[in-house]
């Protein structure tokens, strides 16, 4: 808090950037493993899959969409951030290979969703609260990872 109000008083905007699939747990470290995670193991993608981290979560649980959507609504509630980075790309995959095109929806929604909180929130504020993804560089890319990008109202 002593950060964002000394950045403030100095006419910075500060965002809050979150890594939303964080997978530093998959190096190998239990005690780098969150305990939600330790007592859900069926919220990740698990093992024996061509790509990605076995402890990566999989974002076609509610449980998981609605776990993030709650960290985001904590953070601003407590915290009086300018705007927030979702970083999609830190780290793919996000569903359970070859399941992301078909699930896209699922992200696509969850982002509308913390869209949503955030101009409740704005409001309540007197101000706007911005929001930016980091996805994959190009359509297809954001396509095969589940980065509905097309349909969720971004740009080519």
């Amino acid at each position: 808090k002593i950060v964002v109000d000394a950045a403030k008083k100095r006419g910075v905007d500060v965002f809050y950037s979150f890594r939303i699939n964080d997978c530093h747990d998959s190096l190998g470290s239990q005690r780098l493993t969150p305990t939600f995670k330790l007592q859900h193991p069926e919220w990740t993608i698990g093992e024996g899959h061509p790509y990605g981290p076995k402890l990566n979560l999989n974002f076609a649980i509610r449980e998981v969409r609605d776990l993030k959507f709650a960290v985001i609504e904590e953070v601003f509630r407590k915290y009086d951030f300018d705007g927030l980075e979702i970083d999609f790309m830190r780290n793919t995959p996000y569903f359970i290979p070859g399941e992301e095109p078909a699930n896209a929806h699922l992200l696509t929604a969850f982002v509308r969703r913390v869209r949503e909180h955030l101009e409740k929130r704005g409001k309540e504020r007197g101000r706007p609260i911005t929001l930016a993804t980091r996805v994959d560089e190009n359509l297809e890319a954001c396509r095969l990872d589940g980065f509905d990008v097309a349909s969720a109202g971004g740009q080519d």
